[in-house]
């Protein structure tokens, strides 16, 4: 009998061993996959768009604006928009009216105007 559980206990030893080994290699890969993952989520959530209109970045400032006031930082992103380059900004669709687009590079000319609407009126 103790032949028999020897024989038999050998090969399911060695089974296990094998078997541990695998898991641990298998839980490494998945940590190491994961990480990847996260990194790209971190970049993609800190991505910018390209472009923004005066409401998204407003909203991405933390600030409410009213129509009046989107109005007027409209009218004045626009003029300091022409200024740098000499003609007003593209329009695109935007929530089914055409509004002014300003490339991510001119982001400061809209946070100037966007910050100086809100706190000045």
């Amino acid at each position: 009998m103790d032949e028999y559980l020897a024989t038999r206990l050998d090969p399911l030893q060695t089974k296990m061993a094998a078997l541990s080994e695998k898991v641990a290699f298998l839980e490494g890969t998945e940590a190491a996959n994961q990480l990847p993952r996260s990194n790209k989520k971190t970049a993609i959530a800190k991505k910018e768009p390209e472009f923004w209109f005066i409401q998204q970045r407003a909203k991405h400032l933390g600030l409410e604006i009213s129509a009046n006031q989107r109005m007027k930082i409209e009218m004045w992103a626009n003029e300091s928009y022409k200024e740098r380059y000499g003609q007003i900004p593209p329009k695109q669709l935007y929530r089914g009216t055409q509004a002014s687009v300003y490339p991510a590079k001119d982001v400061d000319l809209l946070d100037a105007t966007i910050t100086g609407v809100v706190r000045g009126g």
